[in-house]
């Protein structure tokens, strides 16, 4: 049995969202809205919402730049997998040991971004 995807969403973007709600609804109580709680006044409120949403797009910044540098790693090191298994091959047909063969091949996996094992998946079940 395959787990059933949410279609709610969900994660830090709509925890925001959700904050600016809860600020809009307190808002609107008006004066009735006088919690003795400081953390949860409106100024304190609007702070964390502004310090958050500020967050969420240093993230998002930072999230893109990711991106690129690891696509650009990824042009960079693309020719380099042919040479890797042409080295590897011409090793093997060669008297070294199996220690430099492996090392050799442990290296080839890092420059070309492979495992040695399949990934094992785990299958929840409810």
């Amino acid at each position: 049995m395959k787990p059933v995807k949410s279609t709610s969403e969900t994660g830090h973007a709509k925890n925001v969202a959700n904050l600016e709600d809860l600020i809009s609804f307190c808002t609107n109580y008006g004066t009735a809205y006088n919690p003795s709680k400081i953390s949860i006044k409106l100024p304190a409120l609007n702070t964390l919402f502004t310090n958050a949403k500020n967050s969420l797009i240093a993230v998002n910044n930072a999230h893109a730049l990711f991106i690129k540098a690891v696509n650009e790693r990824e042009i960079a090191f693309n020719p380099l997998s042919k040479l890797t298994t042409k080295i590897i091959n011409a090793l093997d047909a060669t008297d070294a040991s199996s220690q430099i063969l492996n090392d050799a091949k442990t290296n080839a996996r890092k420059i070309q971004g492979a495992r040695k094992s399949k990934k094992i998946q785990t299958i929840i079940l409810k």
